[in-house]
């Protein structure tokens, strides 16, 4: 699942990061050519696919706003993406944690 998610967040910012008068070439056999295909017919990307020398042609490709909001909601599914989302309570644990042993080594030092 894992696997999934990031080759479809890699081929996203791929298509996203496609000059506009570029292409993107697939075959069958490629496995990134179902993404792709499902995404041009459900429109999520735009652009035009023909047939090419080495395989299917993605001309001009560009994201639609549902082609953003699949790239956002799939990179939140990532550890990364989870991190970011809960960074505040993560930086408030991190640093009471850490203020909780600068109060204990200035409390043991006092004692000695």
């Amino acid at each position: 699942m894992e696997n999934k998610v990031k080759q479809q967040i890699r081929l996203l910012r791929m298509v996203d990061e496609c000059p506009p008068h570029d292409s993107i070439t697939a075959t069958r056999e490629d496995p990134d050519w179902p993404f792709l295909m499902k995404w041009l017919r459900s429109g999520i990307i735009h652009g035009e696919c023909g047939s090419g020398a080495e395989g299917d042609v993605f001309r001009g490709p560009s994201l639609s706003v549902d082609g953003r909001s699949l790239l956002s909601s799939l990179e939140a599914q990532t550890s990364v993406g989870i991190i970011k989302k809960n960074r505040f309570g993560f930086y408030k644990w991190f640093f009471s944690a850490l203020g909780t042993a600068a109060i204990g080594y200035v409390v043991w030092l006092i004692q000695q």
